[in-house]
């Protein structure tokens, strides 16, 4: 189980990659994406649990459904952090 501190970094991680994509993505493009830019492996169960927890702080939200689920921040979010 990941330590408090690492969940944070994770989330905060998670935040940054959608950050750089004003359209969203995709769960498999934010796996592979925070594997690419992070070289650490983690798998999409974990992810999703990582997006939720962002979803209940209110800094992400999804679009669509299913597979066409896309994660983006919420504007708020963007106006502080940009």
């Amino acid at each position: 189980m990941a330590s408090r501190a690492e969940l944070i970094r994770q989330a905060n991680r998670v935040e940054s990659l959608i950050l750089m994509h004003p359209d969203g993505l995709t769960l498999p493009d934010i796996v592979r994406l925070y594997e690419d830019v992070y070289r650490v492996e983690i798998p999409e169960r974990t992810m999703l649990r990582r997006l939720r927890v962002l979803m209940r702080q209110g800094r992400v939200r999804c679009q669509g459904a299913a597979r066409a689920t896309r994660y983006m921040l919420v504007p708020s979010c963007y106006a502080m952090t940009g």
